[in-house]
């Protein structure tokens, strides 16, 4: 049974808070934005002894966002210029951010009664439901991905574990693709022995903490922005509909393989490759390919990602 959770008008609105966050991804709570940047080793494959854990599973399916953004190229110039360099860096982010946003609109219009919130949460459910060793009891939906609202979902989950499973979507610098991630952790509803509530939705606590992506490349995309959002919006968006519903499917059924992934299996994925989707080259380790995609762990984030061969539009 889905449990829908309410809405926090501070931590999951368009624009505002979460549109400052951009720098450091959009809309990654504290305990992932750990992750990514390195303060502690994540653990990227689930025990197979403690798979099923007495009184199973709760999945709480996050999505702050409340419309498509348009990514950007952050600017680092000023790095090593200390205070004045941040603040230059900050202004031409903020600048560029308020360009996307612009650029964008036409494909918020079109996507106008296409809900990516009711297709995220059907697909995760489906697909963890495939797998009966997570032995999943319940499922939430909250737009609010704060710190508080997370220990907060815990504190009330009925079971000993939850999954959180954290979405965000959006078109590259160029909307010559669009890419769906989904950062999936494990953590327990208990305070482990002497930490505070808070450090259960850390990296070191996490039983479980990988991220995923799908990339779906524009067909016939080029250089010209303004004609690739074009492209986008054309027929009601249908080409950016195809693009959504083929990037959840494709996203989920990643997490569906990570998540069966053993510790023993992980080190054996050591293939270097270099895949082109559409326009933008990528480097990762081979995990499996056929004629829809490739599927790699980037090099440089550790995130797996599918790389759709066939453009959309």
């Amino acid at each position: 049974m889905l449990r829908c959770w309410p809405y926090n008008s501070i931590s999951g609105q368009s624009g505002g808070l979460m549109r400052f966050t951009v720098i450091a991804r959009r809309v990654a709570p504290v305990f992932l934005l750990a992750l990514i940047a390195g303060c502690a080793t994540p653990k990227h494959a689930v025990d197979i002894k403690t798979r099923s854990p007495t009184g199973g599973r709760e999945v709480v399916v996050l999505i702050p966002q409340a419309e498509i953004y348009g990514d950007i190229n952050q600017s680092t110039a000023g790095a090593s210029m200390g205070l004045v360099g941040a603040l230059v860096d900050y202004a031409v982010n903020q600048h560029r951010l308020s360009k996307a946003d612009q650029a964008v609109a036409p494909l918020r219009d079109a996507l106008n009664g296409f809900s990516f919130d009711q297709r995220a949460v059907a697909a995760t459910e489906d697909s963890l439901a495939k797998l009966p060793w997570l032995e999943l009891k319940d499922s939430v939906y909250s737009k609010d991905n704060s710190p508080g609202n997370l220990m907060s979902l815990l504190d009330q989950s009925q079971a000993p574990e939850v999954i959180l499973a954290l979405y965000e979507y959006y078109l590259d610098p160029r909307f010559v693709d669009l890419r769906v991630e989904l950062q999936v952790t494990i953590t327990t509803k208990a305070v482990p022995p002497g930490k505070s509530p808070g450090s259960r939705i850390t990296p070191r606590n996490a039983i479980y903490a990988q991220s995923f992506m799908c990339v779906v490349p524009l067909a016939n995309a080029g250089k010209d922005v303004s004609a690739n959002i074009h492209h986008w919006a054309q027929d009601q968006g249908a080409a950016l509909r195809q693009a959504i519903d083929q990037a959840i499917e494709h996203v989920n059924a990643l997490v569906a393989r990570g998540l069966q992934e053993s510790p023993e299996d992980l080190p054996r994925i050591k293939e270097r490759v270099k895949v082109t989707a559409g326009q933008t080259v990528w480097w990762g380790k081979l995990i499996d390919k056929d004629d829809d995609g490739t599927m790699i762990i980037n090099w440089a984030t550790g995130e797996w990602v599918y790389l759709a061969q066939k453009p959309v539009g």
